[in-house]
């Protein structure tokens, strides 16, 4: 994995938003491997959950007293997460949710909000066998998702319980939607009143949501590029024109920040495009969890 290209221009945090965390000045998306935590283990921990989920605790974790942070993502193989959490160096749990390529999976599979609960018993059994943690002993809980595996969080957070207790959500080139007349193509926002109060919570700072996405073009349904639009117009937040390029040669066209809400938007319309997006969440995803849970470490 390449190192952290330049810090994008216009990627600094709106600090003076009512009742926000304070941000660092320094873009988190910059990778900084000087700050990593102490490596404690020789070999990481991983071990199968069953119903497509993978565990893997990387060697620098370091719990906290027993207690650790959780990164539940969906879509991708585990590996793509594995590197991921190398580059960014993120001390946590995470567990990654497979159901292959087919969106109707992670849809139907969290239908049923007992699901999750089920998920994550298993994830604690497993951090309890693995001597790392104590399993019980969840702290921060963060949600991620490339491409289809937005659909198992969209099921999830309609639990207003487990809504609540996610701190943070990252979604690569995924978030989706359908066309109310496809021939004027209108986008369905009926179901995004939840995503806006979940983006109005991260512009206060109570949660983090960074969303990065291409502009693969929509067919019988919205290009994930429409779909965002529509959830900053409904939020009422403003596109900052970005000529930056990112990891991979992503070129990005557009960035929103404010508070610890953040999207940016890249150029690209073809499969390998949306697959960059995966392999790039080290550096233009997790950065931001870093700093949130290295900022405050004992909460949000």
């Amino acid at each position: 994995m390449a190192c952290a290209p330049r810090a994008p221009s216009g990627l600094k945090s709106d600090n003076n938003t009512a009742g926000s965390k304070p941000q660092s000045d320094k873009d988190p998306r910059t990778v900084d491997r000087n700050g990593a935590a102490k490596v404690q283990y020789s070999t990481p921990y991983r071990a199968q959950l069953g119903h497509g989920a993978e565990i893997y605790i990387p060697p620098w974790f370091v719990s906290d007293q027993g207690a650790y942070d959780l990164v539940i993502h969906f879509h991708g193989l585990g590996r793509l997460q594995e590197a991921n959490l190398q580059v960014a160096q993120l001390n946590a749990v995470v567990v990654s949710v497979n159901f292959g390529g087919t969106s109707e999976h992670y849809s139907r599979n969290y239908k049923d909000p007992h699901a999750f609960t089920v998920l994550l018993d298993a994830i604690k059994r497993s951090v309890t066998e693995s001597g790392r943690a104590n399993g019980e002993k969840v702290r921060r809980l963060a949600l991620t998702a490339w491409s289809a595996g937005f659909l198992a969080i969209s099921r999830i957070i309609n639990d207003p319980e487990v809504e609540g207790r996610v701190d943070a959500i990252l979604l690569a080139d995924g978030f989706f939607s359908t066309y109310t007349n496809p021939r004027t193509r209108e986008v369905n926002v009926s179901h995004l009143g939840k995503w806006v109060k979940v983006t109005e919570a991260a512009t206060r700072g109570d949660k983090l949501l960074a969303i990065t996405h291409s502009a693969i073009p929509g067919f019988k349904y919205p290009g994930v590029d429409e779909v965002v639009g529509e959830l900053l117009k409904m939020s009422s937040l403003a596109k900052t024109p970005s000529s930056a390029v990112g990891p991979q040669k992503m070129q990005e066209t557009y960035s929103v920040d404010k508070g610890a809400f953040h999207v940016h938007g890249y150029e690209g319309q073809r499969a390998g495009d949306h697959i960059r997006h995966i392999r790039a969440m080290g550096e233009t995803l997790y950065p931001y969890l870093v700093q949130r849970w290295s900022t405050y470490p004992s909460g949000k």
